[in-house]
């Protein structure tokens, strides 16, 4: 956890900004600057380092509970920060994600062909990288 603090407040101008005031709230309020914050949450998934594919893995089968596919269809989380660690359990490569951009994309809505894991129980759905880039949901990388 560490880490991945550190990797959102290196991050943090991707989720806040700070912005010129206008000439009234200059005038009226003592207003010159302005913080505006993106709201929302962050989901963060941390793969191991035996998975070498570098794609956003999102579970979407789990008979009989709500998965995650699931509540971010639903709203929830803004940000994804999806990172991989190396043989030292250190993180090796991360990549910050807009899920709202993903959500306007259409990306979350669509059917998508489920990947089950070996324990036949759960499954995911794979979004690669260049699909996510090329809409630019992709905000920061290392």
């Amino acid at each position: 956890m560490p880490q991945i603090r550190d990797i959102v407040r290196r991050n943090a101008g991707q989720i806040v900004s700070v912005e010129i005031a206008t000439p009234y709230e200059d005038m009226k309020h003592s207003t010159d600057l302005k913080i505006v914050v993106k709201a929302g949450d962050i989901a963060v998934r941390v793969r191991r380092a035996d998975k070498k594919f570098r794609d956003l893995t999102i579970r979407a089968f789990k008979e009989g509970y709500r998965t995650e596919l699931d509540k971010l269809r639903d709203g929830f989380a803004r940000w994804y920060l999806y990172a991989w660690e190396d043989e030292s359990s250190q993180l090796a490569d991360w990549v910050l994600v807009d899920i709202d951009i993903m959500r306007a994309a259409g990306l979350l809505a669509e059917t998508r062909r489920v990947i089950m894991n070996k324990d036949g129980k759960t499954g995911f759905v794979a979004y690669n990288l260049q699909e996510l880039a090329a809409i630019d949901a992709i905000v920061a990388a290392s």
